[in-house]
C-alpha cells in the first residue's frame, strides 16, 4: 500500500526538514504546498486540503496522511502504521493528540487531555471532505466510515513557546471573530488555569528531539 503524507507550510517552513526526518520510515512520498507568496494572514485550509488529497490520488496514493509541520509521531510508529493500512477500508484512523507545553511535557486538564486528529485514511471512491477556511478537517466526512483511535501520540510542537501560543490566538481570532467554527473560542489556548502538565512516557518519545529555531 502506497503512503503518502500531505501539507501545506507557510510561518513554520522551518520545521519541514525534521517532519519528513519523522515520516520518513512511514511514508513513501509526499506532496508539500509552499504558501509563503501568500500576502493574506492565512491560506484556505479546506481548499488547499482538497487540493493536496487531489494530487495525492493522482499519483497513486492507496493511504493519505495528512500532518502539518509542527507535528511529530512518537517513534517506532511506522511498523504500528504500516500494520493499520495493510487493505484499504472506509476507515479513519485517529491520533491522540499532545498539545507540548515544554519539549518533554504535555497538558492534560480539561479539553487538553481529549484533544485527538483524524488524519489517516484511504483513497476511495465517493469521498467528501471539509471546505471550511480555518479548522477545515484532513478525513473524510462521509457517514459510512468508520473512526478507530490508534492509541498512538502525535506531539504538536508549536504551543511549547508562550509567544505562540499567543500568535495562535489572535489569528484564530481574526479567522473566526464570532467562534462560528469553533464554539469553545480561542482565549483557553492561552489560559492556564488549573493547569496539569504530563511527561512524555519512556518509548513513546517523538525524533528528533525538539529544536528552537
Amino acid at each position: 500500500m502506497k503512503l503518502v503524507a500531505v501539507f501545506a507550510y507557510r510561518y513554520d517552513f522551518n520545521l519541514v526538514p525534521d517532519l519528513l526526518k519523522n515520516l520518513e520510515d512511514m511514508i513513501d512520498d509526499y506532496i508539500a504546498w509552499d504558501d509563503r507568496k501568500n500576502n493574506e494572514i492565512w491560506y484556505h485550509e479546506g481548499y488547499i486540503r482538497q487540493y493536496l488529497i487531489y494530487k495525492a490520488k493522482s499519483m497513486g496514493a492507496d493511504w493519505i496522511l495528512g500532518i502539518d509541520p509542527d507535528e511529530r509521531f512518537e517513534k517506532s510508529t511506522s511498523n504500528q502504521i504500516r500494520q493499520l493500512i495493510k487493505r484499504k477500508e472506509k476507515i479513519v484512523y485517529v491520533f491522540n493528540f499532545r498539545e507540548l507545553w515544554t519539549p518533554n511535557k504535555y497538558r492534560v486538564d480539561g479539553v487538553w487531555g481529549q484533544k485527538t486528529k483524524a488524519i489517516l485514511f484511504p483513497t476511495l471512491p465517493d469521498q467528501d471532505f471539509m471546505n471550511l477556511r480555518v479548522h477545515s478537517g484532513w478525513f473524510p466526512i462521509n457517514n459510512d466510515y468508520k473512526w478507530i483511535n490508534t492509541g498512538i501520540n502525535l506531539y504538536h510542537l508549536k504551543m511549547i513557546i508562550p509567544k505562540n501560543r499567543e500568535e495562535r490566538r489572535d489569528v484564530y481570532k481574526i479567522l473566526d471573530p464570532e467562534n462560528k467554527i469553533q464554539s469553545i473560542g480561542y482565549d483557553y489556548l492561552t489560559d492556564e488555569t488549573d493547569i496539569h502538565l504530563e511527561e512524555i512516557p519512556k518509548g513513546k518519545e517523538y525524533y528528533p528531539p525538539y529544536r528552537n529555531e
